[in-house]
């Protein structure tokens, strides 16, 4: 079962301010005729768009039998439900596969975590819940 991220207003200025100001200027300085164009100064704000629309399209989170999938871009991230400990809303900045700052926190095995942001927060953690009924919840 997938789910999507969220979205969130500042993820998206970020995200699309990055892919259309990047390769527009550069674009813009090209055609302005300066006279020291050539095809790197295009070539590397055009990568860098294309690598952070990859990360806007393909970030979401997979339930595959008793594993989750955090999915972003090249990132790839394996966790087995049964280790997840405790889920708990937070807001923290922390680059992260979330595209929203409406975040939880998944603790899983000793000490590690994740963040992320699932569209529906509540069928995720549902879904989760099936699978180990004792993941504590704390989205005050």
């Amino acid at each position: 079962m997938r789910f999507y991220s969220k979205k969130g207003p500042l993820m998206s200025l970020i995200i699309w301010g990055i892919i259309l100001v990047g390769p527009g200027s550069a674009i813009y300085q090209s055609i302005s005729g300066n006279g020291e164009s050539n095809a790197f100064d295009l070539f590397v704000p055009l990568l860098a768009a294309a690598f952070v629309a990859w990360l806007w399209f393909t970030t979401f989170y997979e339930i595959h039998g008793e594993t989750l999938v955090v999915r972003s871009g090249p990132v790839k991230k394996v966790i087995h439900i049964k280790t997840i400990r405790n889920i708990r809303k937070t807001r923290n900045p922390l680059s992260s596969p979330a595209l929203s700052m409406d975040r939880i926190e998944i603790s899983y095995n000793i000490g590690d975590l994740v963040l992320i942001s699932p569209k529906d927060k509540e069928a995720f953690i549902a879904e989760l819940k099936k699978i180990n009924k004792n993941i504590a919840i704390d989205l005050k």
